[in-house]
């Protein structure tokens, strides 16, 4: 009897141990649903006009105001609700979701061609929106590397390289779109 109940107690802990595993490897599993902050929703439902495309890298930063941004893809943005944009090239029109309690955003154009971008949101407010992408690093050949990433890497040299400055020397850029309400 005595050896039975030792029996039960070692199949009872390894029971207890092996449910713990389980429930911490399912914990560890779950992701938390996107929250959106309803006044986030209410403030971007906006017509949005580009006056500044910001390209900092480690050496400087770049600001284009003006005719240098006038052809600009994101140029204009329309976001409605419930969660479509339009930008001021069809082509980047899609669907945008929040992120991280409101504080990021996903632009997700229809064209499947074209990359998703993922924005930080760094100010919102009835007259201003300002978006920006992590820094990220040059060296493209990183496996890590996400599509996002090499999209800002190349889009951001050629921007630079199409206006007479030199990216050979560059090792990381950040963009940063801000925009005024119309």
């Amino acid at each position: 009897m005595k050896r039975l109940t030792i029996h039960i107690r070692y199949f009872a802990l390894a029971f207890l141990l092996l449910t713990e595993i389980a429930c911490s490897k399912k914990n560890s599993d779950y992701v938390a649903p996107i929250s959106t902050n309803s006044s986030s929703v209410s403030l971007i439902n906006n017509v949005w006009k580009l006056s500044q495309y910001i390209i900092i890298t480690d050496k400087q930063g770049y600001t284009f105001t003006g005719n240098d941004i006038a052809d600009h893809a994101l140029n204009r943005l329309e976001f409605s609700y419930p969660a479509s944009y339009a930008a001021s090239n069809a082509s980047w029109s899609g669907v945008y979701t929040f992120y991280n309690d409101s504080t990021g955003i996903y632009l997700k154009p229809g064209n499947p061609s074209l990359v998703q971008l993922i924005l930080s949101i760094d100010h919102l407010s009835q007259q201003v929106m300002v978006l920006s992408s992590a820094v990220v690093n040059c060296n493209q050949q990183i496996p890590e590397s996400s599509n996002f990433e090499k999209f800002v890497v190349t889009h951001s040299k050629m921007w630079l390289y199409t206006r007479g400055i030199d990216v050979s020397e560059i090792k990381s850029i950040k963009i940063k779109f801000v925009y005024s309400s119309r």
